[in-house]
C-alpha cells in the first residue's frame, strides 16, 4: 500500500528495471498518484563521469601495480583535474 502521498504529488522514478513491473503502476494508478520516469542516464552530460574519465586515464598512465601506491597516486591525481576536466 502507498501511503504519505497526497494527490497533487508526482512519483518519479529512475530507469531501476523494476521500477518499470506492471505492480507498481498499478499501485500508483489505484492510489490515483501521478508517475513519471527519468529520462535513460547520459554519462555525457554527467559531469562527475567526465572527472572519472580522467582519473582513470592517469592511474592507467602511472601503471599502478602496488596498493600501497594507490592511495597517494589517487591523491595525487584528484589534485591535478580541474574543474575545466569535468565539464560535460
Amino acid at each position: 500500500m502507498i501511503t504519505n502521498f497526497d494527490k497533487e504529488d508526482v512519483a518519479i522514478m529512475d530507469n531501476m528495471h523494476s521500477h518499470y513491473a506492471k505492480i507498481v503502476t498499478e499501485l500508483f494508478d489505484k492510489a490515483g498518484i501521478s508517475y513519471m520516469y527519468l529520462s535513460p542516464y547520459n554519462p555525457d552530460l554527467n559531469s562527475i563521469e567526465k572527472m572519472w574519465l580522467e582519473m582513470k586515464a592517469i592511474l592507467r598512465k602511472r601503471k599502478i601495480c602496488v596498493t600501497f601506491e594507490l592511495s597517494e597516486t589517487v591523491n595525487v591525481t584528484l589534485k591535478a583535474i580541474s574543474a575545466s576536466d569535468c565539464k560535460p
